[in-house]
């Protein structure tokens, strides 16, 4: 859904004559909110035992209480899995 929603963004300022690295950035963007917000719902689903959609769930109640966006919530959620992996340098984390 959140997806959807940057598309359609993405759509309506093409026609405010963006440039096209512009609007390569914000594709790009959108592309990694798609991806980040089922990594931070596998953390949530491992670390409380729970299916995706109470993970979605848990993680929407978070956002919502925090004021802060889904997506911000979701960034939040998997950087700090991945500075908790002992072992692993910034910038050079492992891929699921």
């Amino acid at each position: 859904m959140v997806f959807a929603a940057e598309a359609s963004n993405i759509l309506s300022d093409a026609g405010v004559q963006m440039t096209g690295n512009q609007l390569t950035g914000r594709f790009q963007g959108a592309l990694r909110i798609r991806e980040i917000i089922p990594e931070a719902l596998g953390v949530i689903m491992n670390a409380h035992d729970v299916g995706e959609n109470d993970a979605f769930d848990i993680m929407r109640r978070f956002s919502q209480m925090s004021g802060r966006s889904l997506r911000e919530r979701a960034e939040d959620m998997v950087g700090s899995t991945r500075r908790s992996q002992p072992g692993l340098a910034p910038g050079h984390e492992r891929s699921p």
